[in-house]
């Protein structure tokens, strides 16, 4: 069994009936995202890999109550979003409501302390984005993340945070404008324009090179049923079976409930992504939505070198799912566009496939 062969929906069914390799499968598909989402929230690397594996325990052990498969991504992140704001409730982490930040704060105009001796640092646009990213408050950074990473909905964000769509939206556009302030505040400081054409595509291409050059822990890489035996045991002796029973009961509730809110509309969500991006077979894989085209196309053709030595049908291969991330025109697209590899592909492309006819 190797990853590829599956869709998420075909494992988690199988995982439904026990099988261990599933599981396995499951884990190291997602197990980087989990944890870089829990550590750019948490910025905590124990904290952060304690939320990862409880996260997995919890899967593990709940997966029976997913009853739509096709969600299981969503419900990963619910959990995975829930451990982390159970680790700042403990922890009496206190936020102010994004809506009044700025005029709390008065931050946005004034906070300078990461120019210019900080440029120095950077090694790209996307480092500096990332660097004003982690500088804005937990409740939008969560939002971001999850809007601009993930790809989900207004409507599917506001879900996974347990908030209205209205405050959704509302974080959103605080977080882009407090970015687009503080690059604008960056560019006339430092005489250095950072090479961008939207802060929506800034922002999913900061996000996804960040994800790319993230390192996992070796702790992580332990198989993952090795890891859910161990955190099974300490899991269990360190709180009664009571507590246990009422925790899993819990998200039982959200995840039927909630779920079932969300995606019993068929024009919502998860489904309006996949009638835009159609489900697609490229060089044997699957391919469902635009975050998925986007790393395998980086994958097989991640710059101009590489775009030039590989074989003209697998050039015509990556053309052809270049060509349908542009009908869909999602932020991944964005990404491609501003790293400048649409740019290559079109002209390689150009040199060596038309030419030819």
């Amino acid at each position: 069994m190797t990853e590829k062969e599956y869709t998420d929906e075909e494992l988690v069914l199988m995982l439904q009936n026990n099988d261990e390799e599933a599981f396995n499968l499951l884990y190291h598909r997602y197990v980087k995202l989990v944890y870089y989402i829990a550590y750019r929230i948490c910025k905590n690397d124990a904290d952060s890999q304690d939320i990862v594996q409880d996260t997995f325990l919890q899967v593990k052990r709940m997966i029976h109550n997913l009853k739509n498969p096709s969600l299981f991504k969503f419900w990963l992140n619910q959990i995975a979003i829930s451990k982390c704001k159970n680790l700042f409730r403990k922890n009496k982490y206190v936020t102010y409501d994004d809506e009044h930040y700025e005029a709390k704060n008065n931050l946005i105009e004034t906070r300078e302390d990461v120019l210019p001796e900080a440029v120095l640092k950077f090694e790209s646009d996307k480092e500096v984005l990332n660097a004003f990213i982690d500088e804005l408050p937990q409740g939008q950074k969560e939002a971001v993340i999850l809007h601009y990473l993930e790809q989900f909905s207004v409507e599917e964000t506001a879900a996974i945070l347990e908030l209205p769509q209205g405050t959704v939206k509302s974080r959103l556009s605080y977080a882009r404008n407090s970015l687009r302030k503080k690059i604008e505040l960056y560019e006339r400081t430092t005489g250095v324009k950072l090479n961008f054409r939207s802060v929506d595509g800034l922002i999913a291409s900061a996000l996804i090179f960040s994800l790319g050059k993230a390192a996992l822990p070796k702790a992580l890489l332990v198989p993952a049923n090795t890891v859910n035996v161990s955190l099974w045991r300490r899991f269990s002796s360190a709180v009664s079976t009571k507590t246990i029973v009422a925790a899993f009961a819990s998200v039982t509730l959200l995840t039927v409930g909630v779920g079932n809110i969300i995606y019993d509309n068929a024009n919502t969500g998860e489904n309006q992504l996949q009638n835009r991006f159609p489900a697609v077979t490229v060089r044997s894989t699957k391919i469902t939505n635009a975050r998925e085209a986007y790393f395998h196309i980086k994958t097989w053709a991640c710059c101009h070198e590489e775009m030039m030595i590989m074989d003209t049908d697998k050039l015509k291969d990556v053309y052809y799912l270049y060509q349908i991330m542009k009908r869909d025109h999602s932020v991944y697209y964005e990404a491609l566009r501003n790293e400048g590899w649409i740019n290559d592909l079109e002209r390689i492309y150009n040199e060596r496939i038309r030419s030819s006819y």
